[in-house]
This record gives C-alpha cells, structure tokens and sequence, in this order.
C-alpha cells in the first residue's frame, strides 16, 4: 500500500520518514529505559507524523477501492471487501494510547499501536478471506489489489508502471485465468509474463516472446 500512497500523494514520503524517524527515537527510549519524559517528547513526535500518515493513506484507499471493487468483482464473481485497520483504534488520540502502553511496550521493548502496524484486509462475502477463500481465490484478490494500484499510480504518475507476473495459470481454472489475463492486459501497465510454456496462457495480439535458460534471454520469432 505504501507503494502507491507514495506514487499519489506526494507529500507521502517525506511525512512518513518523519514518522519512522520518531518511532526509532521512542523504540531506543524504552530499551534503554528513558524517564516518561523523554518518551513523551517523542510520542508527540510519532502522534503529529502518524495523523499525517494515516491521513493520506485514508485518501488514497478511497480513490483505490472502486478500482478495487472492479476488478475483483469481475476475477472473482463474488461479493469482495477492502477493509483498512490503521494500526491503533483512531477514535482515541494516539499519543494517550502510547501513554497507556509504555509499561508493556518497555516489557516487549518497542512500540506496539501506530500506522506501523496498520493492515488491510480482504473479505469474501463479508468474511476474511483467510478463512473463506481458496489457494486460487486468494491469488485472485491478490493480483487484483495490485493491478487497481498499478492502474491508479499510471493514471497520476508521470512515470510508466511496469508489472512483472509470474505464472498466472497456476492456481486456476480456464474460466479464472482467462478472466486475470483479460484484466491483465487491459492494464496501463508495461506488462512482462513469465511462464513455462506460452501454451498455458490465453495471449491476444502478438506479444514479444523471449526464451530464458541460464540467465539468457533470447526473442522467439
């Protein structure tokens, strides 16, 4: 997700290494078992860099999800979710939940609630799928969370994306791989295939077609 945050929100980097920066000051106070003080300065620190973080990745799912929601819908003909969980509940003022967690963090000996420990998470039919879906579903989500950020970045980038994928048969069935290829190839992106054999693959147009053996490439007319 960071990838794309960076791509689209510009300002992304720089907060974020402010952010990072102040969490290793905070993690290095309570292993060397800073007075409260010292940790407070640097929770302020972490707090004001991690609104900012938060804050633009909320944007950016927001713009990422329709695209998302597309192209998951059409891999796998079912009801697809995209939930965000920022790393802390954002209801409450982070630097009060650092300030309730410094005993335990000083036991573990780092910080355990922030955009550091953010995740998404995807849901089938309003379930997570890892408990929903199969080995072929959960390639499925995944291409098409990265194919909706490749489409995203291509559409507010100056620079061209380039998509490297690797043995899109496996894993599925003809109606499913047909479906990833088609959505593959209508992406923006620069895209490179790697497979066994072509054979296996449903290709449109006449793709450049190279064969590598030994760490040497050569075109196939």
């Amino acid at each position: 997700m960071d990838w794309g945050v960076f791509h689209v929100e510009h300002r992304y980097l720089e907060e974020w290494r402010r952010f990072r920066r102040a969490l290793l000051q905070r993690n290095t106070a309570i292993r060397e078992n800073r007075a409260d003080d010292v940790l407070a300065v640097w929770e302020e620190q972490v707090a004001a860099a991690a609104e900012t973080v938060h804050a633009q990745r909320e944007h950016y799912l927001e713009r990422l999800r329709p695209v998302f929601h597309r192209l998951a819908a059409r891999l796998l003909d079912a009801d697809v979710a995209l939930d965000y969980q920022p790393g802390w509940p954002v209801e409450q003022d982070l630097r009060e939940v650092l300030r309730q967690g410094r005993e335990s963090d000083r036991r573990l000996g780092y910080t355990r609630t922030g955009p550091q420990r953010a995740d998404l998470v995807l849901r089938i039919q309003d379930e997570p799928s890892r408990w929903r879906a199969s080995k072929g579903q959960h390639k499925l989500l995944g291409a098409a969370l990265v194919l909706a950020e490749c489409e995203l970045v291509a559409e507010n980038s100056q620079k061209g994306v380039a998509l490297v994928v690797d043995e899109p048969a496996a894993d599925l069935d003809a109606t499913r791989l047909s479906a990833l290829m088609d959505v593959i190839l209508a992406n923006p992106a620069q895209v490179f295939l790697a497979a066994i054999s072509a054979r296996t693959l449903p290709l449109t147009g006449e793709p450049a077609m190279f064969h590598v053996e030994h760490g040497h490439a050569k075109a196939l007319l």
